[in-house]
């Protein structure tokens, strides 16, 4: 079907959003790590899978920024 997207497309723009945001808290941004964790949590929300995925990504997040603080 060549189908790109897992999900609708609304959940692929917050994914979207929640990847930059994280990246840009990898650069030391604090206001971008605030605004990845709201998306987390916004996105957690919508299912049980996305919840999941979600907070291994977080946990993911949370770890790297723990590392290059050392």
């Amino acid at each position: 079907m060549g189908l790109n997207e897992w999900y609708d497309p609304e959940t692929e723009n917050l994914l979207a959003e929640f990847r930059t945001a994280r990246d840009q808290a990898y650069r030391g941004d604090q206001d971008a790590k605030s605004k990845a964790l709201l998306l987390a949590k916004n996105i957690a929300s919508r299912s049980m899978e996305l919840e999941y995925t979600m907070g291994r990504e977080v946990h993911q997040m949370e770890c790297q920024l723990a590392k290059a603080a050392q």
